[in-house]
């Protein structure tokens, strides 16, 4: 783990996420990057597949923030992106309303 979720960890994630803020992206890529074992883990990857939303949420958010993160992530020489590897077949519930 990077960093714990919480302050002031939580709120900078959800300006991130929820604010449109994309300039989040390359910070929290290199905390990643950083973290114990994840040099590893990403030198090992054959690519990164970054968490669908569906057009919506990307359109209520102003970004994609998974797919921020992984372009951010290349610069710590992260292997391929496969953008379209996974697909949302469903408009699920925002998980904090669950």
């Amino acid at each position: 783990m990077a960093v714990d979720y919480a302050y002031p960890w939580s709120g900078l994630m959800a300006r991130f996420k929820f604010r449109g803020e994309a300039g989040w992206a390359r910070p929290f890529a290199d905390l990643m990057a950083r973290s114990p074992g994840a040099r590893e883990a990403i030198g090992a990857a054959d690519g990164i597949a970054p968490i669908p939303l569906t057009a919506r949420r990307v359109a209520d958010r102003g970004l994609h923030p998974p797919w921020e993160l992984v372009k951010a992530l290349r610069r710590h020489n992260a292997p391929p992106a496969w953008h379209d590897a996974l697909v949302r077949l469903t408009d699920t519930v925002d998980q904090r309303r669950l």
